[in-house]
């Protein structure tokens, strides 16, 4: 399924998003993930309160992202 294209990206488990995970090995730390319409950037945000921005697509696990 990693060759459909979805309207939107807000489930956490996907293909296009594996690289949000870089190692966490609790899948709950990850509470929200949004695509942005022009699908370049993909929101994350976790149990620590914060906001990270990503690259779209984000799928190698060295995928770096800016926390707000």
């Amino acid at each position: 399924m990693n060759n459909l294209n979805w309207i939107t990206q807000s489930c956490k488990y996907g293909y296009s998003i594996q690289g949000i995970y870089r190692g966490i090995t609790n899948d709950s730390f990850i509470r929200c993930v949004e695509r942005s319409n022009n699908l370049n950037f993909l929101a994350v945000g976790n149990d620590e309160n914060m906001l990270e921005i990503f690259n779209y697509p984000c799928i190698s696990d060295n995928c770096k992202g800016k926390s707000y």
